[in-house]
């Protein structure tokens, strides 16, 4: 399931977690993957990863690097 943005705009924190944990539920019982593109920097994002990378544009070209594992 990839996600662009769905929640970087409308929804507080308490909301995000609430959204974000239960699209994990999903993907856990169903043993799918799930990339979520935000621009959103806050605690709750990273108690729910399991890795998180950085797109970065450089010379023109998006550059993806993995910044960790958890």
């Amino acid at each position: 399931l990839m996600l662009d943005e769905f929640a970087d705009e409308g929804l507080d924190a308490k909301g995000f977690r609430a959204a974000v944990d239960s699209i994990r539920k999903v993907a856990d019982k169903d043993n799918k993957s799930i990339v979520l593109i935000t621009h959103k920097q806050e605690d709750v994002l990273y108690d729910n990863l399991d890795a998180l990378y950085e797109l970065e544009l450089k010379n023109q070209f998006s550059v993806l690097k993995e910044i960790s594992t958890f």
